[in-house]
């Protein structure tokens, strides 16, 4: 079975918070998780 792992990177530019980072894990197409990674 193949397994197509994507992680898409969202900047911080085109969030509402200037100090988060999101990355959004996907398998097979489908969004499984969330990261979001808070810089202090």
């Amino acid at each position: 079975m193949d397994v197509n792992i994507k992680v898409l990177f969202v900047e911080k530019d085109s969030l509402k918070s200037e100090n988060s980072d999101f990355f959004f894990l996907f398998v097979n197409d489908r969004k499984v998780n969330k990261i979001v990674f808070l810089h202090p």
